[in-house]
């Protein structure tokens, strides 16, 4: 009789260990799909700025293929991937986060493909661009429980501050996508009010949504990416409460029209960004010395710390708009922010990201991953410096006088972006050596 209650519990460990490894691979692959994806959105971003067009759509298009193409791509691949690890659960079914990775792409590819043949915010085709918003929130409301399913099982602490975060960033990225698909489907009072609503619906898919999610998850990467241990201070209390909390106030602000609460929504976010910069000088100086692999330590490193500080400038900057404007239209402001916050933060925090998760959470044996490695930190600190002299170009190029610097930037930008593609591609194409295939 005990001999077969060994068998039994030998067999049911096997099932298990096999469910185990069975979910890793699922999950491998679906942030490899969710990466691979976003830099196609990088890449099609980089097509929009290079290439002339219609003048209502020639920051548009290059930004939402940016924000909700290639930042919510990978947000959706990523953000149930860390809410498990995190909260030390199992993660939710594949097919669900799957499900959500492609409606989040399919849904943004819709919406800039309606808003290309009908570059009006209404009317004519814009139909188009509204169902594509239909799509798209019904992929984040897929991202949404994909991310919090993993929740259930997680025990302490962890488990609210995670939701809270994630929850928070579904949410407000819910109601400024609806914002604009309720404008895009013709619907008359978003019509009307768009001159209010068009800042509620920036300051909630920017700040609420995209620079939360990337916030919350840096709270655990940097360390990661860093060698160093996680912790919660002060800074991450302050850094989650602020960009969660400040930006609906402000958003909440625009659309009564209030400039107290818009304003006070704007500093809210400010005090974030700035506990969220200390956490960040906390993890480098705790840092681990590396060993092996200095040149992608060192782009990964400085990729996610140079995005943050660029994270502070632009929140910095759209308070001080929003100070001078007040909550009307001119208290948002799409041109000063492009350069720190859409290309210094989002866009260099997503190459720093999937340059440390492609090798890290991939799929291959460790063989792989360490070729992958030497790919993705090829001329780290040439292409570290690049992108950020060119970024500080762009927004030198918003004082008077100095305009011709938006091209020099540019310049430099375009060619770091296809760099990163590149070398993305060439290390997701990097096969098994035939002795460790299995």
């Amino acid at each position: 009789m005990s001999r077969q209650f060994v068998g039994l519990d030998k067999t049911g460990a096997d099932a298990a260990m096999q469910r185990r490894r069975s979910g890793r691979a699922t999950e491998r692959v679906v942030a490899a799909t969710a990466i691979a994806l976003s830099a196609a959105f990088v890449a099609l971003a980089l097509i929009a700025v290079a290439l002339p067009g219609d003048a209502a759509l020639a920051a548009w298009l290059p930004v939402h293929l940016l924000l909700a193409g290639a930042a919510t791509t990978a947000i959706a691949g990523m953000m149930p991937f860390f809410s498990a690890a995190i909260a030390n659960a199992p993660p939710a079914p594949g097919w669900l986060r799957f499900a959500a990775v492609l409606g989040v792409a399919i849904g943004a590819l819709v919406v800039v493909g309606g808003r290309i043949a009908s570059p009006g915010l209404a009317g004519g085709n814009a139909w188009i661009a509204g169902a594509g918003g239909v799509v798209f929130i019904g992929g984040l409301a897929l991202v949404g429980a994909a991310t919090l399913i993993p929740l259930r099982l997680a025990l302490g602490g962890r488990r609210a501050v995670i939701g809270f975060i994630y929850g928070m960033a579904v949410i407000n990225v819910v109601c400024g996508a609806t914002l604009a698909s309720l404008l895009l489907l013709g619907w008359l009072p978003a019509l009307q009010d768009w001159p209010a609503l068009k800042p509620a619906h920036a300051w909630l898919n920017v700040f609420g949504f995209v620079s939360l999610a990337i916030a919350g998850s840096l709270l655990h990467l940097l360390p990661t990416v860093a060698g160093t241990r996680i912790s919660d201070s002060r800074a991450t209390v302050a850094t989650y409460l602020g960009i969660a909390l400040g930006p609906p106030i402000a958003a909440l602000g625009f659309i009564l029209g209030v400039d107290a609460l818009a304003l006070a929504g704007a500093v809210v976010l400010v005090i974030g960004a700035l506990a969220l910069g200390m956490y960040a000088l906390d993890v480098v100086r705790r840092s681990f010395d590396w060993r092996t692999d200095h040149a992608w330590h060192r782009f990964t490193t400085w990729s996610l710390v140079a995005g943050i500080a660029w994270f502070i400038v632009g929140c910095a900057i759209a308070a001080w708009i929003v100070l001078r404007g007040g909550a009307t239209a001119t208290g948002w402001q799409l041109d000063p922010l492009i350069a720190p916050l859409f290309i210094g933060w989002v866009a260099q925090v997503l190459v720093g990201a999937w340059s440390h998760l492609v090798p890290a959470v991939g799929p291959g044996l460790p063989p792989r991953h360490a070729r992958q490695r030497h790919i993705l930190g090829w001329l780290a600190a040439p292409r570290v410096a690049l992108l950020n002299a060119a970024v500080l170009l762009m927004l030198a190029a918003n004082l008077p006088g100095l305009s011709l610097l938006f091209a020099v930037g540019i310049a430099g930008v375009v060619p770091a972006g296809i760099i990163a593609i590149l070398l993305l591609a060439a290390a997701l194409a990097v096969g098994e050596q035939p002795g460790n295939c299995r």
